[in-house]
């Protein structure tokens, strides 16, 4: 949560604001300090990504009926 995230330059809480940026087909959070100027990002893990490579992966075991 924005309210409660905590700026890893400055230490503050309540002045981040979050947004989602889609560049190149990855996914990431966009974090903005109001209280410092500085900004971060954070690559988002696509979920639906690791489904599909789990279910191809060689190693996975089957259950049989």
């Amino acid at each position: 949560m924005p309210d409660r995230t905590v700026c890893p330059h400055c230490l503050k809480v309540g002045f981040i604001r979050r947004e989602y940026v889609l560049q190149g087909g990855r996914a990431m959070t966009a974090f903005y300090c109001g209280a410092c100027n500085r900004s971060w990002k954070v690559e988002d893990i696509d979920r639906a990504d690791e489904k599909a490579s789990s279910q191809t992966d060689p190693a996975r075991r089957f259950r049989r009926s």
